[in-house]
Formats: structure tokens, C-alpha cells, sequence
């Protein structure tokens, strides 16, 4: 699965804490050398100096173990979901949105959602 429109999509503070995660079970050298990147930049993301690529974040999804992805899963539900909604309160507040878009966004919840419930792998690793 390409990770990639998924990874750009995710704000600053995602990314860094997607990092913090992953940090917090290895050495900065570790996550540097899993992440193809200097233990500096590690420690810039860390602090919030600069954040991490789309390519950088994608390679953390896929080096992150278990127990890790699941607490990111959360950070991306939550980021999505506060992206969310304050995209969707400025285009009421705007009166931009309208019930064709709120019906697009269903169908693409509901359909994505039975397409990927109908595959499992992906939630069953997770549950």
C-alpha cells in the first residue's frame, strides 16, 4: 500500500510525535540508522526545530512495531479527525458546505470503510 498521500497529509505535531513514539523504545543512533537519517535530525524532530519528510514518516510506519502503531493510530485518527472538523466548521461558517459534500464525504467513509473491513489485514494486525 503506497503510504505516501496518507504521510503528506499529516500535520507537524503528527509527525513529531509519530517520531517521539518510536523514540521512546530506541536510541537516537537507532532511529536515525531505521529512518535513513543523522541522529541530529532526530533529535531536531524531537524538538521541534524542523519535522520529518513524507518519506521520513512513511519509513517510521514501517519500521514501528505493534504496540507502537497502535498509539500512532491515534495520533492519525486524532489529527485527521481535528482536521476534520475545523475544515468542515470554516466551510459551514463560510456557508460553503453543502449537503452534496457532507453526502461525498459519507460515501467515502461508508464505502472505504466496508472495502477495507472486507480485506481485515490491516485492522486485524492492529486489533
Amino acid at each position: 500500500m503506497d503510504l505516501q498521500p496518507m504521510c503528506h497529509a499529516l500535520s507537524k505535531t503528527a509527525r513529531s510525535r509519530i517520531i517521539e513514539i518510536l523514540a521512546e523504545t530506541r536510541s537516537r543512533r537507532e532511529l536515525a540508522r531505521l529512518l535513513g537519517i543523522t541522529p541530529p535530525a532526530v533529535l531536531k524532530y524531537m524538538k521541534g526545530k524542523t519535522h520529518p519528510s513524507d518519506e521520513v514518516i512513511c519509513r517510521a510506519l514501517e519500521v514501528a512495531m505493534e504496540a507502537e502503531l497502535l498509539r500512532i493510530k491515534e495520533v492519525i485518527m486524532e489529527d485527521i479527525s481535528k482536521s476534520l472538523e475545523v475544515t468542515l466548521r470554516w466551510l459551514s461558517d463560510k456557508e460553503l458546505l453543502s449537503p452534496q459534500d457532507i453526502s461525498r464525504l459519507e460515501k467515502i467513509i461508508s464505502s472505504k470503510t466496508l472495502s477495507i473491513l472486507g480485506s481485515r489485514s490491516m485492522l486485524t494486525r492492529l486489533a
